[in-house]
């Protein structure tokens, strides 16, 4: 399925528990910038003689690659705190359950209106004052929109009625009773959330983050957001990215293969967070 409508999460978990389809497809920008993939399919299917169909659905990861040196040197010259870091998704996950809001940078963009771990801020969904922070202090936007939850593939019918994998956070599904209370900071007041569910072998960085978070604490689950300010664009570049650093009061950003921080201060904060994890 294709077109803005289908961006409705709603929408589509009705027609998944409503109509005879078991399986449905949304592809991540279904809305009119999707129309470049459409007709990349229809060209290519054109030009194959076997005319087959691809089995597994692309990767939203489509943005431009940039390496650890082009970061490097952007850190050097906007004179950002940093640190070189070992297993930066391991880290990701400590400075999460020690109650960090984490701006994760890594790799290619993703194609489409949601941020799905590459371009995102994250946060520990347990805690019942998140959203407030995040609505305040970090996303200025208003306090009725709800946030949404990352969850391994694997996991997520532990926690969610959904159904169906939602790799594109496209599914609407309802919080299990029992983890309502749990998972303030994404069960909307009706007890529903906007579900994305990670994939191992699709994005294997960001289930290490939230392997590494369910580890440490138990639950599986990460508070998800789009890395930017309301009415503003996703970020793109790395230069995008310190920009957000600098204008918004999360903890840190974890840039690849990086740990960066507004002041010297914060970054030794962070670092020494590794050691003293907290369930």
């Amino acid at each position: 399925m294709a077109g803005g409508v289908f961006l409705n999460a709603i929408a589509n978990h009705r027609i998944l528990k409503e109509t005879p389809f078991k399986r449905i497809f949304v592809q991540p920008a279904a809305h009119d910038a999707g129309t470049a993939l459409g007709a990349a399919y229809l060209g290519w299917y054109r030009n194959k003689t076997s005319r087959t169909l691809p089995t597994r659905s692309p990767s939203p990861f489509l943005g431009r690659i940039y390496d650890d040196e082009e970061i490097e040197k952007t850190l050097v010259s906007a004179g950002t705190p940093y640190s070189r870091v070992e297993e930066p998704d391991y880290l990701t996950g400590c400075l999460i359950a020690n109650g960090c809001i984490v701006a994760r940078y890594d790799g290619r963009s993703e194609f489409g209106p949601r941020a799905l771990g590459h371009r995102s801020i994250l946060a520990d969904c347990r805690d019942p004052d998140i959203k407030q922070r995040l609505d305040q202090c970090v996303k200025y936007r208003e306090p009725y929109r709800p946030y949404a939850p990352a969850v391994r593939s694997e996991d997520y019918a532990r926690y969610f009625e959904l159904g169906a994998p939602s790799p594109y956070m496209l599914l609407i599904g309802s919080v299990r009773p029992e983890w309502r209370s749990r998972l303030p900071g994404i069960t909307h007041a009706d007890g529903s959330a906007r579900v994305q569910t990670v994939d191992d072998f699709d994005d294997p960085g960001f289930a290490r983050v939230i392997k590494a978070f369910h580890q440490i604490t138990g639950i599986g689950v990460l508070l998800n957001t789009s890395m930017n300010i309301a009415g503003k664009p996703i970020v793109e570049t790395p230069s995008d990215a310190l920009k957000f650093l600098a204008a918004t009061r999360v903890d840190c950003l974890m840039i690849q293969g990086f740990v960066a921080a507004r002041t010297e201060q914060e970054l030794n904060r962070i670092l020494q967070m590794r050691e003293k994890v907290s369930a």
